[in-house]
């Protein structure tokens, strides 16, 4: 009877895992640069942040403008576009094994990710 509850235990938490929740982080760090290389001030969901930086963006289906606050040395912004984790292919791999795996990654968000490295180009 233990044994039972053992595998019907590891066959739940292996339907319920995805690949992306577990292999990546919360949070993506996006480098934010200048094009002329001056500092600036920008904006990111209502919040302020002293360019250049690395941000830690909290990873979401959707996607994330930073602008440049007025009076700033710069002006522009910069769309960081979410886009799909590969680490969610894995999830088809593993199917039917797995099948719950997209539903893990779609709630915990992880199945989506930004670039590394963005720039603002400033005008």
């Amino acid at each position: 009877m233990k044994k039972l509850g053992l595998v019907a235990g590891l066959s739940v938490t292996a339907l319920m895992t995805g690949c992306a929740s577990i292999m990546t982080d919360d949070d993506t760090s996006v480098r934010l640069l200048t094009s002329n290389g001056e500092d600036a001030v920008v904006m990111m969901d209502g919040i302020k942040y002293d360019a250049p930086t690395v941000l830690n963006v909290r990873k979401s289906k959707d996607d994330k403008i930073i602008k440049t606050v007025p009076g700033s040395s710069c002006q522009g912004e910069v769309v960081l576009e979410s886009e799909m984790n590969p680490w969610v292919l894995g999830n088809i791999i593993w199917w039917p094994v797995s099948f719950l795996s997209t539903t893990t990654d779609a709630a915990t968000e992880k199945m989506w990710r930004y670039d590394e490295e963005a720039v603002i180009q400033c005008k």
